[in-house]
C-alpha cells in the first residue's frame, strides 16, 4: 500500500492511502483462492530470499509493517472484570524494523507498535507523532475535539469532496436569551456564607434518597 508519506496536505494524504488500500482490496476480491496463494507467494518471495541469503539487512523488501486484526465487536467481561483494552505485539523482523498492528475493541482502536531499539531507539515518539496526524485531520475535517475525544474525522474526510465548504449562519440570526436577575436572598447569603440547613432536614433528605434506591 503507498503510505503517501510525501504528500504533506493530510487530506490529500488520507485519500492517497485510501484509494491505494481500495484498489489493492478490489484487486484480491477478483481473484480465485489458488490465484491468491500464486499472488501471495510471488510477493512474498523477494522476501523469502533475502532472509536466506542474509541480505535483508541491506536491502529489504519493506521496513515497516501495518496490519489490522479484527476484535470483538460487543464488550468483554471476566469474572465480572472489563475488558478495557486488547494491545497487540507484534515481532519484528530482519529488514523490518517497524511494526503497527491495531486491534479493534467494542468501539475502539488499541494500538501496539514494536520496533527495534538500533533502528528506532526512541519508539514512544511515534505516539505523539500518530496524535499529531489525528489532529491534523480532525483540523482538514473541520471538526474540533470535545471531550477529548475525536468525532470520527475519517469518515467526515471520506464523504466530503475535495474543496466542499459549508455556509455559516450569520451572527445575528440568533439571539441570546438575558439571563434571569439574581435573588437577593442568594446575593445576602454569598456575603455571609451559604446558610447552613438544620440537621434534621438533613437527615432526611438523606433518608429519602436512600429509600429510592
Amino acid at each position: 500500500a503507498d503510505l503517501a508519506t510525501n504528500v504533506r496536505d493530510p487530506a490529500k494524504r488520507f485519500r492517497a492511502i485510501k484509494a491505494s488500500m481500495d484498489a489493492s482490496k478490489t484487486q484480491l476480491q477478483q481473484m480465485t483462492p489458488g490465484e491468491i496463494q500464486v499472488y501471495t507467494g510471488i510477493t512474498q518471495a523477494p522476501l523469502l530470499l533475502s532472509q536466506l541469503t542474509g541480505m535483508s539487512s541491506r536491502f529489504p523488501a519493506f521496513s515497516t509493517v501495518i496490519s489490522n486484526v479484527p476484535g470483538p465487536r460487543e464488550k468483554r467481561y471476566w469474572n465480572g472484570a472489563r475488558l478495557e483494552g486488547m494491545y497487540p505485539v507484534s515481532i519484528p523482523m530482519d529488514g523490518a524494523a517497524v511494526n503497527f498492528t491495531l486491534v479493534s475493541n467494542n468501539e475502539n482502536l488499541d494500538f501496539g507498535i514494536v520496533a527495534c531499539r538500533k533502528s528506532v531507539p526512541q519508539v514512544q515518539r511515534m505516539i505523539d507523532y500518530m496524535e499529531e496526524s489525528l489532529v491534523e485531520l480532525e483540523d482538514a475535517a473541520g471538526l474540533r475535539r470535545r471531550s477529548g475525544r475525536a468525532r470520527g474525522p475519517l469518515q467526515r474526510l471520506e464523504a466530503t469532496e475535495p474543496g466542499a465548504t459549508g455556509k455559516r449562519k450569520k451572527a445575528g440570526a440568533t439571539r441570546r436569551k438575558k439571563a434571569p436577575a439574581v435573588p437577593k436572598l442568594q446575593a445576602k447569603s454569598g456575603a455571609r456564607g451559604p446558610a447552613q440547613p438544620k440537621r434534621g432536614a438533613v437527615g432526611k433528605a438523606a433518608g429519602s434518597k436512600t429509600s429510592k434506591k
